[in-house]
Parts: C-alpha cells; sequence; structure tokens
C-alpha cells in the first residue's frame, strides 16, 4: 500500500466535492526517480479514493452537526466498478468501511424492476420488493493493516496536499 511513498492529488481538473475549487490542480508529491509508472498509476487509483474518503468524512461531519445519524460503515456499490477486486479493496482499505456487492450489480435496472413489481402488484411496496429482490453477493473488508498505513498517508499527506 502507499506506492512507496507516492501519493497523487486527484484534482486534475478541478474539485467538486467535497471542496468546491475549479482551479484545483493534480500533483504527485513524493515522486522520486525510483518510481515507475505503475507507482504512478497505483498512486492514482489510491487519491480516487482518498477522495471518497474525504467525501464520506465531510458527509458524516455534516450529519453529526444535524441529527443523531449513525457512522455508515457499509457501501453497497454497483456498475462496472464491482468487477475490479483491486478497485473494490483499495475503496475498502483507504475508507475503512465494508463494500457490499449484490448478486445483479445493475443497479438501475434492478431498480426499475423494483419499481414495475410495485407498480404490477407482485409486491405490496417498495420496501417489500427491495427485501424480496436485493440479495447479497459477497462483502469486501477493509485489512486492518493495510488501512493503518493508508490512514496515515491520508492524514499526514493528502489532506496536506487537497485544496
Amino acid at each position: 500500500p502507499g506506492s512507496d511513498g507516492l501519493v497523487a492529488l486527484e484534482t486534475w481538473q478541478g474539485s467538486r466535492t467535497p471542496h468546491t475549487d475549479p482551479l484545483a490542480r493534480g500533483a504527485f508529491a513524493g515522486l522520486t526517480l525510483a518510481h515507475s509508472r505503475a507507482h504512478m498509476f497505483r498512486s492514482i487509483l489510491e487519491a480516487v479514493c482518498y477522495g471518497t474518503r474525504a467525501c464520506f468524512d465531510a458527509l458524516e461531519t455534516a450529519a453529526s452537526q444535524s441529527s443523531d445519524m449513525p457512522k455508515a460503515d457499509e457501501v453497497v456499490i454497483a456498475g462496472g466498478a464491482t468487477r475490479s477486486p483491486l478497485w473494490l479493496q483499495l475503496h475498502a482499505d483507504i475508507t475503512g468501511r465494508s463494500f457490499t456487492i449484490n448478486e445483479n450489480t445493475d443497479g438501475p435496472l434492478l431498480g426499475c424492476a423494483i419499481l414495475a413489481s410495485v407498480g404490477a402488484g407482485i409486491h405490496a411496496s417498495v420496501d417489500d420488493a427491495v427485501e424480496q429482490m436485493i440479495r447479497k453477493d459477497r462483502k469486501i473488508e477493509p485489512r486492518e493493516d493495510v488501512r493503518k498505513v493508508y490512514d496515515r498517508l491520508y492524514n499526514e499527506l493528502y489532506l496536506k496536499l487537497r485544496p
């Protein structure tokens, strides 16, 4: 983890969330001649995950100020991202959250089927349809030892580089 000390900032075209700054620019910190293209590529993947973590952190901060909302420690993910074990594990390790993948990873299609089943009278409510139609396939858990490394890089480098 950590691309051998190389950390990227993923704001190549500005930043939208959680800090809006259209003038923000991406960067690499800690780049040396010992780093390869593979290090750079992985650090970009990690940077996107750091950005996801920053969004989660901002949501939690906002929720804690306005209600007694519990911390979201599980993310249900759909779409093409579910096809990459590396992408899922990086997100779990960096955000410290579990990522759940359902049997049907086509979220919009499944949502339409749920609504259609209620409209057709197959299920009495959306809640009932969700309970009957959504089945979890697998869960990606954060690896505690790896998460600690990413926590340090996130706090000591990434957050200091962000706009």
